[in-house]
């Protein structure tokens, strides 16, 4: 997402996975300074750099910063973010799900506004149904791959069917407008919190399951299957749990 809805859990989520965006490493960086001086308190320089080094070794990348770009992310006065949740309402759902679109196209929907939810739930005047993100940045949070013909294709079809409006019919648009957005919503049926793959909110609202948090990595997994007991790992962690009992049991052999 082009704007980091909360910074906090953000920079969390770096320190514990070792996450950095690898596209725009700075980006990450960026708001883990932040979260340091903002919420940690460290001011010095030389403790910030330290602790920017010791991230990026943790995280397995080779990023070059130096200590003038740190203080100059240290020094910004834009405002912290620290957006709790979006609320997506009963009748956005019905809009996006009152087609005949492939399940891709209405996962797009619902990242779109999304987005949306995310620039008003920061910028609390913001008002005028816009969405900046690029189409490649949402096809990204919808974990969606389209060709650039099919893309035309789909948001060519949106704005035929009135759920959008792009400007110059859309060539190289950095923007769009929304036309689905509950402006007085009665209700919240789908309440977003985790800003990484919020995509699964909208998987789970769909084909049902649960959402819980490996308590390896932290990270946002969608359960299929609620009659049994829910599970400790995601599956990448679960392996590696395995793997380590394995190692363990054959040890003791």
């Amino acid at each position: 997402m082009k704007l980091i809805a909360n910074e906090t859990e953000y920079a969390r989520r770096c320190l514990e996975q070792g996450y950095i965006y690898t596209k725009k490493p700075y980006k990450s960086i960026r708001t883990f300074v932040r979260y340091l001086h903002r919420i940690c308190g460290i001011v010095n320089i030389d403790d910030l750099y330290s602790a920017v080094q010791s991230y990026i070794d943790e995280t397995g990348k080779v990023v070059v910063i130096d200590k003038d770009t740190i203080l100059q992310m240290r020094n910004e006065d834009n405002p912290y973010n620290q957006l709790e949740s979006i609320s997506l309402s009963s009748k956005e759902l019905y809009m996006i799900m009152n087609n005949d679109y492939p399940h891709s196209w209405r996962k797009v929907l619902f990242v779109l506004l999304v987005h949306y939810k995310v620039k008003q739930g920061i910028y609390t005047e913001v008002d005028n149904r816009r969405v900046d993100s690029d189409i490649s940045t949402i096809l990204s949070d919808a974990h969606t791959t389209l060709s650039v013909e099919k893309r035309m294709d789909m948001l060519s079809k949106f704005e035929e069917d009135g759920y959008i409006e792009m400007p110059n019919g859309g060539k190289q648009a950095k923007y769009l407008f929304l036309n689905y957005i509950d402006e007085e919503p009665q209700d919240e049926l789908v309440v977003i919190t985790d800003f990484f793959d919020f995509y699964l909110y909208f998987e789970q609202y769909v084909k049902g399951g649960r959402l819980i948090y490996c308590q390896e990595c932290g990270k946002l997994v969608l359960e299929k299957n609620v009659d049994c007991r829910p599970s400790l790992y995601c599956k990448k962690c679960k392996k590696e749990k395995e793997l380590e009992r394995h190692i363990r049991y054959n040890a003791k052999r």
